[in-house]
């Protein structure tokens, strides 16, 4: 994966999709460290010290895109694009991601992954772009199907999540064709 670490901002009807900035730290640690957040996500609470560090190491091999609402100018949610590990000589991505809980059930994220889709295909050149999620996560497993995703298959018993829940694993897969496809789709819909 060969790219640029360009301050290039993604710009939707409603958001903005842009790296971290310095100033990010206090909203993103809040929605990162929400029971909400912390529930179907593979990650533990993490400290203001650890969450600069990380919007101060730049990483070659993943991406972190935060969402910010036009409206009001808040961070509401962040995105990752990170190496496919369960896939080998393949141009393929992981994305996760989450939102802050007030904010759900809005399209805030189905607006932001269809850009970074869009993205991750045409600017990164990739093929394929995988996410996993916890079995219980209705609302992402219905996001991802709605954005043309298809369930791979299950890993039971996989993840030991927050709290000690252990969790199946759900992995989600979309080819550039079946993106390209949904999108033309769109266009002629129109």
């Amino acid at each position: 994966m060969k790219s640029s670490r360009e301050n290039r901002v993604i710009e939707t009807p409603r958001l903005l999709i842009r790296l971290p900035q310095a100033d990010d730290v206090k909203a993103i640690l809040k929605i990162c460290n929400s029971e909400h957040v912390l529930r179907y996500n593979a990650m533990n609470k993490v400290s203001t010290a650890e969450l600069i560090k990380k919007f101060e190491t730049p990483h070659e091999s993943y991406w972190t895109f935060h969402l910010v609402c036009k409206e009001s100018n808040e961070i509401i949610g962040a995105v990752f694009i990170e190496p496919d590990t369960l896939r080998y000589k393949v141009r393929s991505v992981s994305i996760s991601y989450y939102l802050d809980e007030a904010k759900t059930q809005n399209g805030y994220m189905h607006e932001a992954l269809n850009e970074v889709l869009n993205y991750i295909f045409t600017i990164l050149k990739m093929d394929i772009v995988t996410a996993r999620v916890f079995s219980p996560n209705i609302a992402s497993i219905r996001l991802l199907k709605k954005l043309g995703f298809l369930h791979e298959g299950t890993l039971r018993h996989a993840v030991c999540g927050y709290e000690d829940v252990i969790y199946d694993d759900l992995l989600f897969s979309l080819f550039k064709s079946e993106f390209e496809y949904l999108e033309n789709k769109k266009t002629i819909s129109k």
